[in-house]
């Protein structure tokens, strides 16, 4: 390790360590510090592309001193993988759901992230809410403070128009989540948001609630109209939708599947959630990725384990190929089905109740079915 080399330094921030991976290699003679060897995992945020390291200065992040030496060929690969991801790159209004697609997504950047702002709200009036300067109220957390104060101040849009890629990947989550009412005003709120000094100073003046309570389905449908006109306005046919079906089951960390905790309007989000993704295809006519109905939720998930959203990881590398289909100008434009098997997925895929399950291969409760038992079991059945 070297002091000169900043680009080091850059990857001890959560953002960027989650997806590049370091390895020590030989020392450089020009300077005595450790040359690294870069390996990518998926997409590399540009939010670190514009913290001051453009592709001309990527030689300089290896070190002040001899960087055209210990630089040449490991700064030339960098350039070349962020002109790439320059030149592709895509904005996401959406959740964790779309984030995490990227993640496993070859050769593809993140433009805007709009996170936290539900589509339905986009055109209601800011939360009369004054966001403290101090990163303290948010666990210091400076991402947080800033995507919470976007959120009250509904800027999606605005972020949008001022400057957006070409392609935007949306996706309806943020419909169905829990919700709070200040002032007259909603806004989402999370376990992590929950927890902050901030929202601990306003929580007796708010009432938790969801979106389908507090809004007509007439109101629903006129503003995700209107989000629907917007975004096609910004990019044209450029837009993906990833579906989002929400799970009652989950694979935990014995690779046992489990029931989770009874959701009283797990139903009725399902329906509320499926409205709003239909109505917004009919609007653009928009790519789709429809797969999250074959895979479990999972403990294994990251980023706060188990959630009704909060899917296998082969989901996001599947979603992953097909998203980098999409962007690279593939012809395909809907996906409801397994990369490795084409669309007829159902032949490879868990059931989704427990019933069909118990029908098809004898067990619920236990170990999901590998995927060489669910083809051979279809192939019982006179599958191909």
């Amino acid at each position: 390790y070297s002091d000169d080399l900043g680009l080091y330094q850059r990857a001890s921030e959560p953002f960027v360590r989650d997806r590049i991976s370091f390895k020590c290699g030989r020392r450089c003679p020009c300077h005595g510090g450790v040359l690294l060897s870069f390996g990518y995992r998926g997409a590399l945020d540009p939010v670190y592309l514009e913290r001051g390291v453009p592709p001309s200065d990527f030689r300089a992040s290896f070190g002040r001193r001899g960087a055209r030496h210990c630089g040449s060929r490991h700064s030339q690969r960098l350039e070349q993988y962020a002109v790439q991801l320059r030149n592709r790159p895509a904005d996401i209004w959406g959740s964790c759901i779309s984030r995490e697609i990227f993640n496993c997504c070859k050769n593809s950047g993140i433009g805007k992230y709009i996170f936290k702002q539900c589509p339905v709200l986009a055109y209601d009036k800011p939360v009369p809410v004054e966001v403290p300067e101090e990163l303290s109220e948010f666990k210091n957390n400076a991402w947080r403070r800033r995507t919470m104060a976007d959120s009250f101040a509904r800027n999606g849009l605005e972020q949008l128009k001022a400057e957006h890629a070409k392609w935007l990947v949306v996706d309806f989550y943020d419909v169905i989540c829990n919700m709070n009412e200040y002032k007259g005003g909603l806004f989402e709120v999370d376990d992590f948001i929950r927890k902050t000094a901030f929202y601990k100073g306003i929580e007796s003046k708010c009432e938790p609630c969801y979106l389908f309570d507090k809004r007509t389905m007439q109101e629903c449908r006129d503003a995700i109209t209107r989000f629907a006109f917007d975004m096609m306005n910004l990019y044209g046919n450029n837009i993906v939708l990833i579906k989002a079906d929400l799970k009652d089951c989950f694979v935990n960390l014995y690779k046992r599947i489990e029931k989770m905790d009874e959701d009283p309007y797990l139903e009725r989000k399902r329906e509320f959630i499926a409205y709003c993704e239909d109505l917004f295809i009919n609007q653009t006519d928009c790519a789709v990725i429809d797969i999250s109905k074959h895979f479990y939720a999972s403990d294994k998930y990251p980023l706060g384990g188990a959630r009704m959203v909060h899917y296998e990881h082969e989901f996001y590398r599947e979603a992953g190929v097909f998203l980098a289909h999409i962007l690279s100008g593939g012809k395909q434009r809907k996906f409801g089905g397994y990369a490795r098997y084409g669309n007829d997925a159902e032949n490879f895929f868990p059931c989704r109740s427990d019933e069909q399950q118990r029908q098809k291969y004898g067990a619920v409760n236990g170990s999901p079915p590998s995927f060489k038992s669910r083809r051979s079991a279809e192939i019982g059945q006179g599958g191909k």
